[in-house]
């Protein structure tokens, strides 16, 4: 449920929350989350202070982990985004967040693409919301 009044933090913390069970789910490691979490504590920090700037560039930077490991996947066509994605597991090269040229396959993968799609998803209503 949305806040009422709107508030930005409150739901980037909803957010971030959320995407903490994702771990015990397999839906993303933990390592990962360790890796963007503190993206998030960012995204609350600036989105408290309403500064709409900050705010987009702590989307972007999160949107960034999703999307390193997903091969085209843009936040333009999350919602279009390819079904065979999420039922084929093709082997996919990325670059770990230690900087190497790793492989896995989706299930393997530190996000699962399913994930990914959803926090788009939630990040770009946040977004939305605050630029109004």
């Amino acid at each position: 449920m949305v806040p009422n009044p709107y508030n930005s933090a409150e739901i980037a913390r909803r957010i971030k929350a959320h995407v903490a069970t994702w771990p015990d789910s397999g839906l993303m490691d933990a390592a990962r989350f360790a890796a963007v979490a503190p993206k998030f504590d960012t995204l609350i920090e600036v989105a408290a202070s309403n500064d709409k700037k900050a705010v987009r560039a702590a989307v972007v930077a999160i949107m960034a982990e999703a999307f390193t490991h997903h091969s085209g996947m843009t936040h333009e066509q999350v919602d279009e985004d390819k079904e065979e994605h999420d039922s084929k597991p093709p082997n996919r090269k990325f670059i770990s967040a230690q900087g190497t040229l790793s492989e896995a396959n989706e299930a393997g993968a530190p996000m699962h693409r399913v994930a990914a799609r959803a926090l788009v998803f939630d990040l770009m209503y946040l977004l939305a919301r605050t630029g109004r």
